[in-house]
């Protein structure tokens, strides 16, 4: 089997890094698409508060 790249994938390599407020900016697009309640960023935070009152900070940091 031969190892070959798609185009998405190898236009993926070519992009230049991000920054983690970047990433999470995407990141809550996807939230606020598939789930309920309120996600607001702030940096490189969200806080996400379900319905039910439970509240989430999601962080994305570079390793």
């Amino acid at each position: 089997m031969k190892n070959e790249l798609n185009f998405d994938e190898i236009m993926a390599k070519k992009e230049p890094p991000i920054t983690g407020g970047e990433l999470l900016a995407e990141i809550k697009l996807l939230i606020d698409d598939y789930f309920c309640g309120e996600i607001v960023q702030e940096g490189h935070y969200l806080t996400y508060c379900m319905p039910n009152g439970q509240q989430w900070k999601l962080t994305a940091k570079a390793v």
